[in-house]
């Protein structure tokens, strides 16, 4: 049991950061001011996709 804690540790920090993260991420974008919608979820996707690449491969590190 004891050897599973820092894989159990690291999964949930993942999840708490990634929920985290999209919520901050979302007000990021929506303060930008974009002209149309589609120029918004560009952008928001960008940040996702850049921060959750970061947050679930930096264990393999």
């Amino acid at each position: 049991m004891v050897s599973m804690l820092p894989s159990l540790m690291n999964t949930i920090s993942t999840m708490i950061l990634g929920t985290i993260y999209s919520v901050i991420a979302n007000k990021l974008t929506y303060w930008e001011n974009h002209r149309t919608i589609s120029e918004y979820n560009n952008a928001l996707v960008v940040k996702l996709f850049a921060f959750q690449f970061v947050n679930n491969y930096t264990s393999l590190f």
